[in-house]
């Protein structure tokens, strides 16, 4: 800039291209301070459309919160506004982000200090086909979180009813019952989240159990005076129980010793069980087959037996004899010798002995080892008359005629 005595001073040529561009790089800063900073497209709408969602209560949601879908921001909340239902948020969402019509706007808190959010979630196992419009409205389906003002004045007023000299102890106390318990509290409160969140989503089938459980109880109350004695049965049982204290502790102190007995027997036929119940159902299904075989035998058994045991009655001398051998014949002879047993009492041992004439001799018994398959001798029957008293006479040909 130079002075040329009169008028104004003139601007050379390199001065106004130095303030051109200082105003080219003002424009162009306020533009993009404007643009990216400031984010005045987004205040003023352009590049957006509006959605709207109904929300059970506002859940401390609040304007300029963000909104996501499938965890990327999306938009902002423009405005909050009660509802006779709850409550209506206003949201604008960028135009390159398409949100899907069957999506559910759940309220969740950033931090402990109520930043809250919108996140939008489509259903597991639905479709896309559909995206929303703006001005469309997104039901009242989804959560908001819990409000944390009642429960911190709750515990307000808990703590404030303790002595404040005793909150020391009372701190101390319960840091020593939970000391080393973290994990497992974690996993305690990890699975009643589980629960809260399965009973959250199948809050309807649960209220429609709580609807209907009114017969449920009725019937409890009708039944009022049986549980009442059942009650009173209970603590009859109860006392008893006391009284036999003694007894009862003797067998729960043997009932370990019985459980090794039992592991002990069943671990000694481990080996064979297999196999007996593989046999045993073999012949189960035998049973099947031949159930009315087997049936109509049962039917029978009780009359058969008892017309066996009217015919082995022998008067004066008592029931069937028993023929068990000879050893056991003279140790009979010898208890009826010395009136040990009385006569006819149906307790006789091989008296009289069996028949053994006619049969082969003990010396050419064929040993019970021995179960090869030899012919059958012929000629084998008893060989005493019938009416001989000194031994039971058998066979087939000394059957009484019908």
């Amino acid at each position: 800039m130079r002075w040329t005595g009169e008028g104004d001073p003139v601007l050379t040529p390199f001065i106004r291209l130095q303030l051109a561009i200082f105003l080219a790089l003002t424009v162009l800063a306020l533009s993009v301070l404007g643009w990216y900073y400031l984010q005045l497209p987004t205040l003023a709408g352009i590049g957006q459309y509006t959605l709207y969602t109904e929300l059970p209560a506002s859940g401390g949601l609040y304007k300029t919160a963000n909104v996501t879908y499938r965890g990327v921001q999306v938009g902002k909340v423009t405005d909050v506004e009660p509802t006779e239902r709850g409550a209506r948020a206003t949201m604008r969402i960028a135009d390159r982000y398409k949100i899907p019509v069957n999506v559910v706007a759940n309220v969740h808190s950033v931090s402990a200090i109520g930043e809250q959010y919108v996140d939008l979630v489509t259903p597991p196992g639905q479709v896309v086909n559909q995206y929303l419009a703006g001005g469309q409205t997104i039901p009242a389906l989804g959560t908001v979180p819990s409000e944390v003002g009642p429960a911190l004045d709750a515990a307000n007023r808990g703590l404030a009813v303790l002595p404040k000299d005793k909150l020391d102890t009372l701190l101390s106390e319960a840091a020593q019952s939970v000391g080393g318990l973290g994990p497992a509290l974690q996993r305690l409160v990890d699975s009643t989240t589980a629960i809260a969140s399965d009973f959250r989503d199948n809050l309807h089938p649960v209220n429609d159990v709580i609807g209907h459980s009114g017969p449920i109880l009725n019937s409890q109350a009708v039944s009022g005076d049986a549980i009442q004695s059942w009650a009173a049965n209970l603590n009859v049982i109860g006392s008893q129980l006391a009284e036999q204290d003694a007894a009862l502790r003797d067998g729960l102190q043997q009932a370990a010793p019985t459980a090794d007995q039992l592991n002990a027997v069943f671990s000694g036929v481990q080996d064979s069980l297999p196999q007996t119940l593989a046999n045993l159902e073999i012949v189960i299904d035998m049973l099947k087959r031949y159930h009315k075989g087997v049936e109509q035998a049962l039917v029978y058994f009780p009359e058969s037996a008892a017309q066996l045991q009217a015919g082995t009655v022998f008067p004066g001398e008592g029931l069937l004899h028993f023929a068990i051998g000879p050893v056991f014949a003279a140790i009979g002879a010898s208890l009826l010798t010395q009136n040990l047993i009385p006569p006819g009492s149906g307790t006789d041992l091989n008296l009289p002995p069996p028949c053994l004439t006619g049969f082969l001799p003990a010396s050419e018994w064929r040993s019970p080892a021995d179960v090869s398959t030899a012919p059958l001798p012929s000629g084998m029957y008893c060989k005493i008359p019938k009416e001989y008293q000194g031994n039971v006479v058998r066979g087939a040909r000394n059957y009484p005629c019908a």
